[in-house]
């Protein structure tokens, strides 16, 4: 026989054996297993005696409770032996659903919240989409329903995707406008409405330009280049304006002025480079100015900004205007590095 060189008997089996004389004849065992050959196959007598003896010579002593080696102790059981299980056992097995059956409803579960997040996905309104055109720049963009609009410098406006409402279209085509915008509307049977801070303004078909600045005198100020539009304040009442009209929501007033003309060249002559001021303050125009040409403004006292003021210039720049403005008014133009400053004499 050829001996082999085999791993020393393991300690997890050793510490168990309390007789050094039975550790030294299982470490005997142990080193002589690579040696041994398969044997031919017995009786099955003579295998269920060994069974027999296997298991009365390996079953373990009685495991002390709390002691963490009770999970390393097998019980050797016969081949033959069948352990059965308890009826009260077997009823709570019994209890239990089937695996199919358990899969089916986790799979009914899954589709059912599949659909619910597909439907709520596909009803709800369309998502916020928001324009900007930065100070100096004015910039132009088309809106689902292929309405053009032009927005002033550092003017915003908002509306939904697709002007989808909740489960289908919207009834109206809304948008939310913060600062100065002309909107050639395209029509579609449905109204189309620009809300500002204080003012709404409904139209189906036209051309119009919103100015909106929150923070100025002015309030809110339609004109009118075609067709008709219904304007309206934060109290009961509209003013209809038709084409070469103009009307203004101010803010201590809320509600839409009277309506008066204005030719159609002074509607937004931002869009083609020109600048106008129907009797507006001075507090008005001059920020205007500043927006739309990316300067600083400022005024040496503050009782210029009540002055007011009606022009209209085609081809317009700061230089320009701010001379313009100064001669008109009697006050002096100053140029800086970092802007303009007007001031009495």
């Amino acid at each position: 026989m050829i001996e082999q060189d085999h791993d020393p008997l393991p300690e997890d089996l050793a510490r168990h054996l309390a007789d050094d004389a039975e550790r030294e004849a299982l470490g005997a065992v142990w080193q002589a297993l690579p040696a041994a050959r398969p044997r031919p196959a017995v009786a099955g007598d003579e295998r269920n005696a060994m069974w027999a003896a296997i298991a009365a010579a390996t079953s373990p002593a009685p495991v002390a409770a709390g002691d963490p080696d009770a999970a390393r102790l097998l019980r050797v059981v016969r081949p033959t032996e069948v352990t059965r299980a308890p009826r009260s056992a077997a009823r709570a097995t019994s209890s239990v659903r089937p695996a199919w059956a358990r899969r089916s409803v986790r799979a009914v579960a899954a589709l059912a919240a599949l659909l619910l997040v597909s439907t709520v996905t596909l009803a709800r309104p369309g998502a916020w989409n928001e324009a900007y055109a930065p100070r100096g720049e004015s910039r132009t963009l088309l809106l689902p329903d292929s309405t053009r609009v032009v927005l002033d410098a550092d003017s915003r406006v908002r509306y939904r995707s697709g002007f989808r409402g909740w489960f289908r279209r919207a009834s109206s085509r809304d948008v939310l406008l913060l600062g100065s915008g002309y909107f050639a509307v395209r029509r579609d049977g449905r109204p189309f409405v620009v809300t500002t801070y204080n003012a709404r303004v409904r139209v189906l078909g036209t051309a119009f330009s919103v100015d909106a600045w929150e923070r100025e005198a002015t309030g809110t100020a339609v004109h009118v280049a075609e067709g008709r539009v219904a304007v309206n304040g934060a109290v009961a009442g509209e003013t209809i304006l038709g084409a070469g009209e103009r009307a203004i929501v101010s803010h201590e007033a809320r509600t839409a002025g009277p309506a008066t003309t204005v030719a159609a060249d002074r509607v937004a002559p931002w869009r083609a480079g020109g600048f106008s001021a129907i009797d507006e303050p001075l507090g008005a125009v001059l920020p205007a100015i500043a927006r739309r040409y990316g300067v600083q403004v400022q005024v040496a006292d503050s009782i210029v900004n009540t002055r007011r003021i009606t022009l209209y210039v085609p081809d317009a720049n700061a230089d320009r205007l701010l001379g313009d403005i100064a001669t008109m008014q009697g006050l002096v133009l100053e140029r800086r590095r970092d802007g303009y400053l007007l001031r009495t004499p």
